[in-house]
């Protein structure tokens, strides 16, 4: 495993834990203040994942060098493929092909192009599971302190660990979980903190719960889909996430107005800079770091280390008492994260074997292809 890689994912993961305690305190006073409905702002902070495309209006072959040319290619197109193309890109069907091409492409099958098809699936995909992830937690705000959200949200640890282990097969190591029963009862305990006597309590912790099985699940989709694949920029997924956002999900907004379920009002002035500031570092660039400490570090890490919004809410100004109970907890939360973060997770062991066969052309071309790839285009 790439060490820098990896603590870079780290480094990503903390930086999202400060910027979603710093959009829970604006999307909650957005709901309480200016009744700003959970729907629209969920649509309306998703959507601006759009501007992830603006980098590729001016590198737009280096994004099309992603995909593969046919969503259907032939065996003679494959080997076609193998001796034109760069190291890194591999056939479709290997078993196909002549034992001198098998030999070519067998340390590279793990950077497959997507085809378009594909990745306009994927994203589609994504984009509706992350969507939904998030409309729950705002949803799960209006009607719980930003303590108790924080703390259910963050069990998507726990489900991140069990998707890991059935999509990736992932294999447990004792600090893993050791690190995930840490952050759950830690949760557990800080929970005990929580106010139960607000209005519609009870649908704000089932939202919540909700949301952390979602958010562990799109994590695990996320790797999942990308595993064999010669990865997109991370912001390119979230850019075409965004657009089928913006695209298809904004009818909700007039069904729910119509039904009464969360009727539409215009935001004022204020309320539509808070917008902005929200979408833009509370969605927009800690999703980014979210996807990236997936990509760079593991699915396990990005969701324990994203617990760390436990402890930095302490920092909030709050009326609820902070007992030992809640300090107990948040030093839970924070040993599970150090234990799973000290401990790389050996999430991809095809691609670990894969580098390993690879021959020093190979390598070298890969190298040269990385140093070519900024994170932000």
């Amino acid at each position: 495993m790439n060490i820098n890689k990896y603590a870079l994912g780290v480094i990503c993961v903390v930086l999202t834990a400060f910027l979603w305690v710093f959009a829970a305190l604006l999307i909650q006073d957005l709901q309480q203040n200016d009744n700003v409905q959970p729907f629209f702002l969920t649509y309306f902070e998703m959507s601006l994942y759009i501007v992830y495309f603006i980098p590729v209006l001016f590198r737009a072959d280096f994004y099309l060098s992603f995909f593969s040319k046919s969503s259907s290619p032939t065996v003679r197109s494959q080997q076609s493929q193998i001796s034109q193309s760069p190291p890194y890109m591999c056939a479709l069907n290997p078993e196909e092909l002549s034992n001198d091409s098998q030999n070519d492409i067998k340390s590279c099958e793990r950077t497959e192009k997507f085809t378009k098809r594909e990745f306009l699936l994927f994203t589609l995909a994504f984009s509706m599971l992350i969507f939904t992830a998030n409309f729950l937690y705002c949803c799960s705000l209006s009607s719980t302190s930003i303590a108790t959200n924080t703390i259910l949200s963050s069990s998507s640890s726990l489900w991140t660990l069990i998707f890991a282990r059935i999509f990736l097969k992932t294999p447990f190591s004792l600090t893993s979980v050791l690190g995930v029963c840490f952050a759950v009862i830690g949760q557990i305990l800080v929970i005990q903190t929580g106010s139960s006597d607000q209005k519609n309590y009870v649908y704000g912790v089932i939202f919540a719960l909700l949301a952390a099985v979602l958010f562990g699940m799109y994590t695990i989709t996320l790797r999942f889909g990308l595993k064999g694949k010669k990865e997109p920029p991370m912001h390119f997924i979230l850019a075409a996430s965004g657009a089928w956002i913006l695209l298809l999900l904004w009818p909700g907004i007039l069904i729910l107005d119509w039904t009464g379920l969360q009727p539409f009002s215009w935001p004022s002035g204020n309320a539509w800079i808070s917008l902005i500031i929200n979408a833009l570092l509370g969605t927009v660039v800690s999703d980014l770091f979210w996807g990236l400490s997936v990509v760079l570090a593991s699915p396990l890490v990005a969701a324990v280390g994203v617990s760390l919004t436990i402890p930095l809410s302490m920092l909030i100004p709050s009326n609820d008492d902070r007992t030992w109970i809640y300090f107990s907890g948040a030093a839970l939360v924070l040993l599970g994260f150090v234990l799973v973060s000290i401990t790389p997770q050996n999430e991809d062991k095809d691609k670990e074997d894969m580098e390993q066969s690879a021959t020093p052309e190979q390598e070298e071309g890969e190298r040269k292809q990385e140093e070519d790839e900024p994170l932000l285009g």
